[in-house]
């Protein structure tokens, strides 16, 4: 599944959401450091991105996933501690030690990230839309998001001493091949369920595909 991710995302498919979350952290604040932990950081892709795009002059990244395969290929980002952690666990992180707090299609802690974040801190959550991966969701066996999820997102995160402070939808089109398929099926949450011989049949009688990408972008900071 880490393989299957890796490989995705390093074809492009999800850059304009890492540059949307670049844009973000460099909108908040200017400053010369720049803490950040990712709690669910897959691959450190996202992570990657917001750190080479940053003006910061200094850097101190921590990256938290439960997969040790996905934390050796975080590991190898600059300025980044990968551990292998369960991000519903206290954090590895001393209290309003970090700027800004990443959780892409994670479990979210608000209790924690609060807890880590600075008051002038921002943390940003990323789910995806009733409409994200429509076109493939049911030949591919892949599992559908939920309606109504935002509503919710935002009552948890207001009663751990947050307030929303942006949200947006960010959606458009992927051309995807055959390979690109097999692997955006492989690592999402049912990926471990498929079998691969079956699902390369499926990609291949399916063809190239447009697909849609749809992502709710959540900026939260702490209440004043």
């Amino acid at each position: 599944m880490v393989q299957a991710r890796d490989a995705f995302q390093s074809r492009g498919h999800y850059a304009p959401l890492a540059n949307k979350l670049a844009e973000i952290v460099r909108g908040h604040r200017e400053s010369s450091s720049l803490d950040l932990l990712d709690a669910g950081a897959g691959t450190g892709y996202y992570l990657n991105q917001i750190l080479g795009a940053s003006n910061a002059s200094y850097h101190d990244a921590l990256a938290l996933d439960i997969s040790r395969y996905a934390m050796r290929r975080a590991a190898k980002l600059p300025h980044t501690l990968a551990l292998v952690w369960d991000v519903w666990r206290r954090l590895p992180s001393a209290d309003a030690s970090r700027d800004v707090v990443l959780n892409c299609f994670a479990p979210h802690n608000p209790a924690e990230f609060r807890r880590v974040l600075r008051d002038h801190g921002l943390c940003i959550v990323v789910t995806g839309e009733p409409d994200h991966l429509n076109e493939v969701i049911e030949p591919l066996d892949m599992l559908s998001v939920a309606d109504g999820k935002l509503a919710s997102l935002v009552e948890k995160f207001d009663a751990n001493d947050f307030q929303l402070k942006h949200t947006e939808q960010l959606t458009y089109q992927m051309d995807l091949n055959t390979e690109d398929l097999y692997n955006l099926a492989f690592m999402g949450p049912a990926g471990h369920h498929l079998q691969p011989e079956k699902l390369r049949n499926k990609v291949q009688s399916l063809g190239e595909q447009r697909v849609t990408a749809s992502f709710g972008v959540h900026a939260f900071i702490p209440k004043a």
